[in-house]
């Protein structure tokens, strides 16, 4: 695993409210598919099949913090924050 994780949670209620449009944004960003590392070792891209926060959909772990309702734009932010690190 790199330095940093993102896991994007694929469960069905995040699958509707867009978060394979949230893997796909990190891929392109990263240059790596989901499951891999980056290079460099800095950043793994994971999905789970469900997080249990369906309620908050889409949701993502940074670090295994939650973020509910993530926005393409707030996971590229904090893509952004550990690349710079």
């Amino acid at each position: 695993p790199g330095k940093h994780t993102m896991t994007i949670c694929a469960g069905t209620a995040c699958y509707i409210k867009g978060a394979d449009k949230l893997v796909a944004a990190a891929e392109k960003r990263l240059g790596i598919q989901q499951g891999q590392t980056t290079p460099d070792g800095q950043i793994s891209l994971m999905m789970a099949r469900c997080v249990g926060a369906c309620s908050r959909a889409p949701v993502v772990l940074s670090d295994g913090e939650v973020a509910g309702e993530m926005t393409r734009e707030q996971a590229l932010e904090q893509l952004e924050r550990w690349a710079v690190e």
